[in-house]
């Protein structure tokens, strides 16, 4: 980049590479859109704090972050900074990843689709489990959930599928592959993923966890690592997590209390 830019532009074009509006990022990072408008024009430097918040929610790698801070605030220039246009892309839904469409039309589960997408869009739940024995028919559930949800999620719907992993050490470079990462040596993978899709507003689907669970932990810190990343699995089992949020059927673990999932898939078993 042009050792000349201005911090203001950069800003501005890393903004819209991330597909955020003035409105979008001012509300994230907490200050009025004409102050936001100000900085991007270069009228006036960001205060320290909204320096800290406006690197939470660029994607900045970890690298990067005391880079834009002594940017920010006039110690040295943009040049050190990365491309502003070098973002994690937003994989499209159905293509990069391989996303399976509905076969046939979901007769019947009109209930347990509304749910799902009620509790997806609470800002609280950031993973929710559905459990049931083999053949409930959860994967056409989720599959069909996911097409219906496009629009809840600014940054898409990545399909994880996880049956022909052989152990729970590979769930976070599957997941990295699907995103389109590039998992790089000398740092951990959830490190990476959790840089990449820190300020992502994104659901993976995450299809077939129950022999592969032991990635729980792993799960649940990418979650603590991210603002806006929430996940939907299907499993035979409950990954026990503080933040998961269960659907059973009668053969499976207790159901998330009011869920209105529990009762219709037991009907469906």
């Amino acid at each position: 980049m042009d050792r000349d830019a201005s911090f203001g532009n950069w800003l501005t074009l890393r903004r819209k590479a991330l597909r955020l509006s003035r409105v979008e990022l001012a509300q994230r990072v907490g200050c009025a859109a004409v102050t936001l408008r100000k900085i991007e024009a270069d009228e006036r430097r960001p205060s320290r704090q909204i320096a800290e918040r406006l690197v939470e929610h660029l994607a900045l790698v970890l690298a990067d972050r005391a880079l834009f801070l002594g940017a920010a605030r006039g110690q040295q220039t943009v040049d050190r900074l990365p491309l502003p246009d070098e973002v994690v892309p937003s994989p499209a839904l159905g293509a990069d990843n391989s996303f399976p469409l509905p076969s046939t039309s979901l007769i019947g589960r009109v209930r347990e689709l509304a749910a799902i997408r009620e509790l997806l869009v609470q800002p609280t739940i950031r993973l929710l489990t559905l459990i049931g024995a083999p053949g409930i028919g959860k994967t056409r559930l989720v599959v069909t959930a996911a097409h219906a949800l496009r629009d809840a999620f600014r940054d898409g719907v990545v399909w994880v599928p996880l049956a022909a992993l052989a152990t729970a050490d590979q769930v976070l470079p599957t997941i990295a592959r699907a995103l389109g990462i590039v998992v790089h040596a000398g740092q951990p993978v959830l490190v990476q993923l959790q840089q990449a899709l820190r300020s992502r507003n994104m659901l993976l689907i995450l299809d077939n966890v129950e022999h592969v669970v032991a990635a729980a932990p792993a799960l649940a810190n990418l979650l603590a690592g991210t603002h806006q990343l929430k996940l939907l699995v299907t499993s035979r089992v409950a990954l026990r997590v503080s933040a998961e949020q269960r659907s059973a059927d009668s053969a499976g673990d207790a159901c998330t209390p009011g869920s209105a999932l529990c009762p219709a898939l037991r009907r469906h078993r």
